[in-house]
Parts: structure tokens; sequence; C-alpha cells
């Protein structure tokens, strides 16, 4: 028999600096055996890997390890960063292995300000140690944390846990930072991060059987580079991931990771990723950014780049995969910040939260994509700062579900209206509250969101509640939440006939179904997905018909423009030979009267 998991070990609500200090208490406090090889090393420790700790709290499983080689590694590099400052330190001697992989991840990261590196430090060790800080902070594990006062909740709406069918290929292990995107009848999950690592797999989950399929594991001949904190979207039936967060360390004789935003396309029949190439000049490399769909272009928005976050604005023109960037933008600009959330409603690209170091941020800022004006509205409710979120719109709605703040992760899912934007004023409601204490999504960080077209219903995806986990849920709004989609609000697009990308095998019926009202609710949204599908591939083909007819009339046009350039240069030739032959008439008549009236040399050879 399987033991049960441990419970979740609730949030630290520690601020920051304190939160590092308490963090680096922990991580010195183990023993040399629990740090991973590089520290045994010299110590008179073992050097397989990955060690054991000798104490536990209660939440550990008893065969749990602490801290991996490559954590270890990054956290002594991070320690390093954020209280002395960038790497000036001598290159040690090469005989020295511990001390050289030591120098090499400090200076790695280059001028990245202290307070990221403090935030990054504890992110890596909730990765490894999820409730680490049970052994170091006095008092009890804190309990789930209701909305901002400022915020009354609303009753209606609620999160529902959706059972995938048991399938063959399994399930996507635990992750959160994952990309993911609708394609079809089909959700696309792709890389992510688990302990302390980037991920490289790709999985499909049918909406129809509720079964996972796996399209590519690391590794795998085609499959993804891994990574962490990319981006997805979907344009003509292409899948399409922007960049991400690559290991700092690799293989021996593993290429380089590219020093640009690179592109990835799927190939939905065989699983297999291939780069693209590109046309301009593209972003240099970044994770925790978003690339939102307006149209046929890309809004890719800020990121962490190069240790240093940023707030650039760069487009990809899908159509050509041309980038231009970075833009210059009027307007106020938002502050750089990465894991933001971002989502398109007409013609403007939202952006709300997000972090820059220590620093989370509570503001929202809305781009015109036609101007490139960035603006900040006005905001009646100003949100509780969050960042590791993620939003999509429901008609004129923002919904904005999961991320954290300093303290943890969050529960309420809220909802902004976008009636007045770009200027405001907007404000922002409680939509739903994830159930305090359990796995949910809707209450994590690093999750991923993605509307079903045609209808007002979310799916969520993973992420990090304190621990990591791989779970679904569903958000239902009723029909006052919004109205229909619009055009860019959704980065997901369906194709005619269903889903491209292959199925997982016959599956068994899922160990807990869902409740008959939620499967009754997805029968009807697998219907209202069909009817949207079978519309979006007629307006393509009727699209595409006008394109055709669009080119083949600037052929003629062109054709038509030709032939007249050709007439002209024809008529100005006739022009000229009636010159000429009035000249040679002119001279002719001339010659003909001087040898009439006589003299000179007419004369001279007449012999007169």
């Amino acid at each position: 028999m399987v033991d049960p998991p441990p419970p979740r070990p609730g949030a630290c609500l520690l601020p920051f600096p304190e939160k590092f200090h308490a963090a680096v208490r922990f991580v010195e406090g183990l023993p040399d055996g629990a740090c991973g090889a590089w520290r045994s090393i010299g110590r008179g420790g073992g050097s397989d890997g990955r060690r054991r700790a000798t104490h536990r709290a209660p939440f550990f499983a008893d065969d749990a390890d602490v801290l991996s080689d490559d954590a270890w590694l990054a956290l002594s590099a991070l320690a390093n960063q954020a209280t002395r400052g960038p790497c000036a330190e001598p290159r040690p001697w090469a005989w020295d292995g511990a001390a050289a992989a030591r120098w090499a991840a400090w200076s790695e990261l280059g001028g990245m300000a202290g307070a990221e590196a403090m935030r990054l430090y504890v992110r890596v060790l909730d990765d490894e140690s999820p409730g680490w800080w049970l052994e170091v902070v006095d008092g009890a594990p804190a309990a789930e944390r209701p909305p901002s006062a400022a915020l009354a909740p609303a009753a209606g709406p609620a999160w529902e846990t959706v059972a995938a069918a048991a399938s063959p290929d399994g399930a996507p292990c635990a992750r959160y930072e994952h990309a993911t995107a609708l394609l079809g009848a089909s959700l696309l999950v792709a890389g992510g991060s688990a302990g302390g690592r980037p991920l490289g797999d790709t999985w499909a989950l049918d909406l129809e059987s509720l079964a996972w399929a796996r399209l590519s594991a690391a590794g795998d001949p085609g499959a993804l580079p891994a990574r962490s904190g990319a981006a997805m979207l979907t344009w003509r039936g292409r899948a399409l991931v922007l960049g991400g967060h690559r290991a700092r360390a690799r293989a021996r004789g593993a290429p380089a990771p590219p020093d640009e935003t690179d592109v990835w396309e799927l190939d939905a029949r065989s699983g297999r990723w291939a780069r693209v190439p590109t046309a301009g000049d593209p972003p240099p490399p970044r994770g925790g950014h978003t690339a939102t769909r307006v149209g046929g272009r890309a809004f890719v928005v800020g990121g962490e780049s190069r240790g240093r976050t940023t707030s650039d604005v760069w487009i990809l023109h899908l159509d050509t995969l041309t980038w231009r960037g970075p833009v210059r933008c009027t307007g106020r600009a938002p502050a750089p910040r990465s894991g933001h959330a971002a989502a398109a409603r007409g013609r403007f690209v939202v952006v709300a939260g997000g972090a820059d170091g220590a620093r989370v941020h509570a503001d929202v800022a809305v781009l015109d994509t036609e101007t490139l004006e960035w603006a900040a509205p006005a905001v009646v409710r100003p949100l509780p700062a969050r960042a590791g979120g993620a939003a999509a719109t429901v008609g004129d709605t923002l919904v904005l579900a999961g991320g954290g703040d300093l303290a943890g992760p969050v529960t309420a899912t809220v909802g902004l209206d976008l009636t007045a934007l770009p200027l405001g004023p907007l404000q922002w409601r409680v939509l739903a509250t994830a159930p305090a204490g359990a796995a949910s999504p809707a209450a994590s960080e690093g999750l991923a969101l993605a509307r079903l077209p045609a209808t007002r219903a979310l799916l969520a995806h993973g992420g990090n509640a304190g621990r990591l986990h791989s779970a679904l849920a569903l958000l239902r709004l009723p029909e006052e939440e919004g109205g229909g989609e619009s055009e860019g609000e959704s980065g997901s697009e369906g194709s005619a006939g269903g889903s491209p990308l292959p199925r997982a095998a016959a599956a068994s019926p899922p160990p807990h179904a869902p409740p008959p009202a939620a499967a009754a609710e997805l029968v009807l949204m697998r219907r209202q997905l069909g009817s949207a599908q079978a519309a979006a591939a007629d307006a393509e083909a009727r699209a595409d018909a006008a394109g055709a007819a669009l080119a083949a009339a600037r052929d003629r046009v062109a054709s038509l423009e030709a032939a007249a350039a050709d007439a002209a240069r024809a008529a100005a030739a006739v022009d000229e030979l009636r010159a000429e032959l009035e000249h040679y008439k002119r001279a002719a008549g001339g010659g003909e009267g001087g040898g009439r009236k006589g003299g000179g040399l007419w004369r001279f050879v007449a012999g007169a």
C-alpha cells in the first residue's frame, strides 16, 4: 500500500530580508551529507551527488532528499551575491574542483541585484525542501490567508477539481512555471520547473477523454530543450514557444543555449519540436515574460534577462516570424518586472502584477497596440500585490488566478472590469476563492491558465502551492461575467475536425469522476468547442480565399502597369521616328534647290 503524501506545510509569512536569513540558517544547519557532494568534498563527506539530512520536519517523507549538488551550488552562489555582491575573487586552481564549481556558479550571476538574489535563494530552497522554514521559524504553520478585506468575496463561482483519466503514458510530473496553450481539442503543457531544474517534456490533455498523452520526453529526438518561464501561443494551427530560462550547467558536448529569445514550433502530428528561423533582431534571452497575441502579432513584455528584470516591448509578426524591437512606446511604461500576468482585450494588452527582486507589484498597465502607448489607468480597488499568477480575458473581465506575494501563495481569483479601458477607472473584485489547504492551481504560484473557447470557463493546471503539484481545476463564470470572445483575448485556437494531436490510448474511467454537474458542463463545452472550431475554420477558409483573390488582382494590376509602360515606350519611339523623318525631308528639299540655282562646287562638277 502506498502511503499518502505528507500534508502541505503552509506558507512562511516572514518578509524579506528576514525570510532570506531564515533560509540561510536552515541550509547552514544541515549536516554536510545533506548538502550535496560539492560541500562534502574535502570535509569528510561522501560524493554520491545527493544526500539525506538527519533531521526532518513532520511533512518530509522519510527518504526525502534535501539538496542536490546543483541546488547547493545555486544556493552558495546566490548567498554570496546577496551578501557580498558580484564575484570579484580570482579564479581558483583547476585541481580544486569544488572551489572552481562554486566560483563559476557565482560568476555566472554577473551584476544581479542583491534583493533579486535573496528572492531566488528562497525560491530554490522552496523547490528542494518545501516547508523548510518550520525548523527555523518560531510558531505553528501559518493558515491560508483570507482575501484582502478590500476585496469582498462574491458568492457563486468556485474552482472544481477535474480528475484526469488513467492513461498508459501516465501524467505530467508536478511542476510550475510551465508553458501552456489550447490547440484544437487539446491542452498543451511544455517544460516548467521541478526540483530546481528546468523540464523538457511535452504533454497534451485531450479535452474529450480527459486523458494525458506524452508527446515527447526530455532527451528524446525532437524534444523541446529544457526550460522554465517560457511563453506559448498558437497561431493558425501552429504552437510556438518563445524563450524561457535554460539550465546554467549543461552536459558535456551539449550546445550552449542561444543568446536570444529563441522560437520553437511543435509538429502536432509527430510531437517533435523544431527551432524556427526568425528575421529581424531578436530580443535577448529571457524568462518570466509574457507573449500576448493580438491579431497576427505577438507582444512580448518584460521578463528576466541576463540577471535583470526589464519592461521592454518586442513584437513578433507571426505571418513572417519577423522580430521588431525594442519598440519605443510613449506614455508611462510600467516598472521592470517578471512573473507578471498579461492578457489582451481588443487592441489592448493588460499587464498586472509581477516582481522585481524582493519587490512585488500591484499595479495595472495597459498597452495600446495600435498607437504603442502605455497607460496607467485609475484603479478604484487596488489589487493586492502578487507575482507568478496567470490571466485570461472573459468578455469584459480580466481574470487573474494564482500567484503570491512575499508571504506565500494567495487563494483569491479576482476579476478586473475592462469596460473603461484604457484610462479607467477600473475595479477589482473577488470571483472565487480556492479551497484552503488544498494543492489547487488557483492557490499556486507559476500555474498555467487557459480559457476554453466559446465558453466562460477557465482550465488551470499545476503550480507551487507550498509544494509542487500537477492538479487540474475548472472555473465556470456566470453569464454576467462577460460576453463573447473578442479578437486577441485568447491565445488558443481551434481547428475543424477535432485535435490534430496524437491522442492517448483507450483510457479507463477516472478514479474520481467529476460531479454530474461538472460532467454535463464539460459535454456542453465540448459541443461549443466543436462549433467554435468549425466557425474558425470557415472564417479562415474565407480569409484564405479573399487573400488569394487579392493576390490575383494585384498580379493583374502589375501586368496592366507593365503593358502601359511598354505602350508608352512604343509611343515615344514613334514620335522620335516622325521627328527624324521630318528632318530628312527638310534636308532633301534644301539640296535640290541648291543644285538648280548653281554656283560653287556644283558648277565645278559640271565642268563650267
